[in-house]
């Protein structure tokens, strides 16, 4: 099947850690993703996040979502595979934005629309499949949200 990119807005909730468990709690709520096992079958969707990460098969194709993603950290290197979404570097935030905490409108906008130069620029930010970034937006002084976005399942 190949990867599928994602991208998600959550409240910033005091931690990216926080604002990363809530949306993953959220997407499995409303089952906003892919759930199958390596052979390509459908089988029994997971009671939780914890027993999704249990079960091997859903590391073999993944759920094609932020579910794939186990946590998040500062900026750092990437190994195979990875599992976690980063902090996109300051300098990319204000290229990609032209400021250190975008809203929510330009990160939307952003994302979705292939017509704007820097749309390559902002996918290709993410180093390799089952992997994620993420910025902190705000439309005042301090962040209120957290944007993540990133590439998993197969």
């Amino acid at each position: 099947m190949g990867a599928s990119g994602w991208r998600y807005v959550a409240p910033y909730g005091g931690s990216v850690a926080a604002s990363l468990r809530e949306l993953q709690e959220r997407v499995f709520r409303e089952r906003d993703y892919y759930w199958w096992d390596e052979f390509g079958d459908w089988e029994p969707v997971p009671e939780s996040l914890e027993e999704l990460w249990e079960r091997e098969s859903g590391w073999d194709s993944g759920t094609h979502s932020i579910r794939d993603m186990r946590e998040g950290i500062g900026i750092g290197p990437v190994e195979w595979p990875d599992y976690q979404v980063r902090a996109l570097d300051p300098a990319e935030v204000k290229a990609l934005f032209g400021t250190a905490l975008p809203p929510r409108a330009d990160f939307e906008a952003l994302a979705r629309d292939h017509d704007d130069p820097r749309y390559d620029q902002f996918w290709g930010a993410v180093p390799m499949r089952w992997t994620g970034l993420y910025v902190f937006l705000s439309d005042g002084g301090t962040p209120t949200e957290v944007g993540f976005w990133g590439f998993s399942g197969d």
